[in-house]
């Protein structure tokens, strides 16, 4: 594990495009949060990051993650629609609205493929999504477990899996369908990032 902690976003962030998109918002210095979690997702195996809400740990999971997709992006030579190479599930539309935002804000300036999956989607937006190239797909515990257990949706290219407020996503209302999910979004070399205000039960 890549133990350097970040001193400021380009000793660890390669990628020109996010670091045009921190310098367009005007963030030069990255949170304790940041500083501890992106030199942990940028190498390997599976890690739990600890964070509260303010604290910064959405842009902590979604810049090396898109860091990582632009690097190995000329390797996927032959990316399947309806197969995400990352998959983040948040445990309300809200909060699963919100990531997907700044990750599409992001993406203007790095060029990925971003889409989501949430209560209210129906119909052709459906339809579009599932016979899509996606990146990155946005999404909520219900809403991806029906779309990959009816092989709407694949695992196949699957590199990254976040679950964004772990310590609710695998609380006893989500626990069911959570086993189910994980279990149904298996992929060799996946790795799986718990991001959570407080440390999971599961």
């Amino acid at each position: 594990m890549n133990s350097k902690k970040v001193s400021e976003f380009q000793s660890v962030i390669s990628n020109t495009g996010l670091l045009k998109y921190l310098n367009t918002v005007s963030i030069s210095q990255p949170t304790q949060v940041q500083k501890d979690c992106i030199p942990k997702l940028l190498g390997r195996g599976n890690f739990t990051v600890l964070g509260r809400t303010g604290s910064g740990k959405t842009l902590g999971f979604l810049l090396p993650v898109i860091d990582r997709l632009k690097a190995t992006e000329k390797e996927v030579t032959d990316l399947k629609p309806g197969c995400p190479r990352a998959v983040i599930i948040a445990p309300t539309r809200e909060l699963a609205l919100q990531i997907f935002g700044i990750a599409k804000d992001i993406s203007h300036y790095s060029k990925l493929r971003i889409r989501k999956l949430v209560g209210g989607d129906k119909g052709r937006t459906l339809d579009n999504l599932f016979s899509s190239q996606m990146d990155i797909l946005v999404t909520t515990p219900d809403r991806c477990q029906r779309a990959f257990k009816n092989k709407e949706l694949r695992p196949d290219s699957l590199k990254y899996l976040v679950l964004d407020e772990a310590d609710q996503l695998l609380e006893n209302s989500f626990k069911k369908t959570m086993a189910e999910v994980t279990e149904l979004l298996q992929n060799r070399g996946r790795q799986v990032f718990l991001v959570s205000a407080s440390r999971p039960n599961g």
